[in-house]
């Protein structure tokens, strides 16, 4: 339940980044940088840390996989939030076609009719 939490964030963050991006005209990382910056793990990997340096192996294992996982949840929320986009915009880019195809039929209709 806990990396869903950082999950989430990540993919919201990257559409916002995103579309700040395209707004701006500015480079993508820029934003991605400053939303990633909070979602990093860096007390956990600390205390990682620590826990190898003063020889307490058990939890230091426990720890790093923490730490892989939420940098694995994070870095798959960065990227299906670039998919999610793309996909917006696919969809967009479908409705419109599809609705200038019915306009299209709708005067061919009309031409038939009047003329």
């Amino acid at each position: 339940m806990s990396s869903l939490r950082p999950l989430s964030r990540a993919i919201v963050g990257s559409c916002i980044s995103q579309i700040l991006s395209i707004i701006l005209k500015t480079p993508v990382v820029v934003f991605m940088l400053s939303i990633l910056a909070p979602l990093v793990p860096g007390y956990i990997s600390y205390r990682t840390t620590s826990f190898f340096v003063s020889g307490q192996y058990r939890q230091a294992v426990t720890s790093v996989t923490l730490v892989v996982i939420l940098a694995l949840v994070i870095s798959i929320g960065m990227a299906s939030g670039s998919v999610v986009l793309k996909l917006y915009h696919s969809y967009q880019r479908h409705q419109k076609e599809k609705n200038d195809q019915c306009q299209l039929a709708l005067v061919k209709n009309l031409d038939k009719l009047f003329f």
